[in-house]
Order: C-alpha cells, then structure tokens, then sequence
C-alpha cells in the first residue's frame, strides 16, 4: 500500500489467515478477505485489462495461482461455515486449463450439493471433479511435474465425494466403510501446517455420518482422532459437544 499498490488478497497469507478468521467464528472478516481475493482474481483473469494491481502480490503470482488461491479459500470458507446455500456456493470463477483450481471448485459444490440434500447435482458436480482429477494427473505427466502427495491429495477428495454420495443414496453403511479406508490413506500423509490440505478431513466427515446414524460413541471416538490431528478446529470440537451432549441424553 505504501508504493501505491492494492493490497494482496490472495496467497498462503491469506489463505491462513481466512483460516484463522473462521476458527475464530469471524465469518464476516473470513469473507471479506475472500471477496479481496475474487476481486483480485477477476481483474486478473479479464481479457487485455491492464488495470495496476493485476500482478498482485509483486507479479509472484500467476493468474492460474490466483485462481487456484481462490479456489482453496472458497472451499474453506464454505466447508467450514456449512452455508451450503450461500451466494458464494452459486457463483464461481472461470478455472481456465487449470484442472487443479476445477477440481476444488467442482469439489465444494459437490459437498455443498449433498448436504443440501439435492442428488441430482451432486452427481454431475461428483463426475466433474473425477474428470478435473485425471486431468490433473495427465497435466502432471505433461509437466513433468511429480507429486505423489498431491496426487493422493485428489484421490482422498474425489473417493471422499464419492463416499458421502453412495451414503446420501442410502448406503449408509457403505460409505462408513470408504470413509474408514480413506482416513487411514490420509492418516499416511505427510502433514503440512496451516489449513488441511484435505478441506474437510476424513476423520470429520466419518463423525459426521456416523452422527447421522446414531452411533454416537463411535461418532465421538472418530471426532477425536480428527481434533488430535487438526488441534483447536471449531466444527470439530462443535461436533465433538453434540455428540457428547446426545451420548448424555441417551442415558
């Protein structure tokens, strides 16, 4: 700002801080920080705009990263406030060739489509994220570009959608069983600091279905596991008090 710069809304700066704003229960702050980025991320994607600022963050960005950039933080900010019917759940930026920024997009929707209980557009949106993800790998190839840690990153994403849709279509026990083999695959990941590199991790969601389901100890023990491993997260230890408060009126 002091060399007449617009501020950067985007990056891992941001994005932890997003974070932190919605661990605090700062939903508004959270989404002004988000609506920056968009804003951001739209002037850099406009055809021939030359609008100064563009090359946000000092030109260290480029417009695919602020895309991508958006994507995560719009993934975090939507998972973690559960407003699955928010203007923000509707609306989306363009991800160009980036199957990357597609797939986050895709999947968000995907999760914001089955908690709101509408199938039919979970399943296009679930198909369209398989589709980002084997693109991503093809771009990985093409790029030489290899990751087996972000290629497991997808696969948790992709097999966790596909895990709560199965459940959603009354395969209840069928999708605890995915979800109990996909938190032992991410279980094996190398863990990063900041927000989850899964946007909702596995152990939560397995909580959550089996909430659901009124197996509430295993529900509560399956909360936990997600706490120890994400210390201090808020939908989790909300989550963790609803178990232990239905445990307790079921005595």
């Amino acid at each position: 700002q002091k060399a007449g710069r617009p501020p950067g809304w985007c990056g891992h700066y941001n994005e932890w801080l997003e974070y932190g704003y919605m661990q605090q229960g700062r939903v508004a702050d959270a989404r002004r920080v988000l609506e920056g980025c968009r804003q951001v991320v739209e002037r850099a994607v406009a055809p021939h705009d030359n609008t100064p600022g563009n090359n946000t963050m000092g030109g260290m960005m480029s417009s695919n990263m602020l895309v991508e950039s958006y994507a995560d933080m719009r993934a975090n900010f939507v998972i973690d406030a559960q407003l699955w019917n928010d203007d923000i759940v509707r609306s989306t930026l363009p991800a160009g060739d980036d199957p990357m920024a597609q797939l986050t997009f895709d999947y968000t929707n995907a999760l914001a489509a089955i908690r709101r209980g509408d199938l039919a557009v979970a399943r296009e949106a679930v198909a369209r994220a398989e589709s980002d993800r084997q693109r991503a790998a093809v771009r990985g190839k093409e790029q030489r570009y290899a990751d087996p840690r972000r290629d497991q990153r997808l696969a948790i994403l992709t097999e966790q959608l596909r895990a709560l849709l199965t459940a959603a279509e009354g395969k209840s026990e069928v999708g605890v069983t995915e979800l109990k083999r996909i938190a032992a695959e991410e279980h094996a990941m190398s863990v990063e600091f900041g927000p989850p590199a899964v946007y909702k991790p596995t152990d939560e969601l397995l909580g959550e279905l089996l909430l659901e389901m009124h197996r509430l100890p295993e529900a509560r023990d399956a909360f936990q596991v997600a706490l120890a491993r994400a210390p201090g997260r808020r939908s989790v230890i909300q989550a963790l008090a609803r178990a232990d408060k239905e445990i307790v009126a079921a005595k």
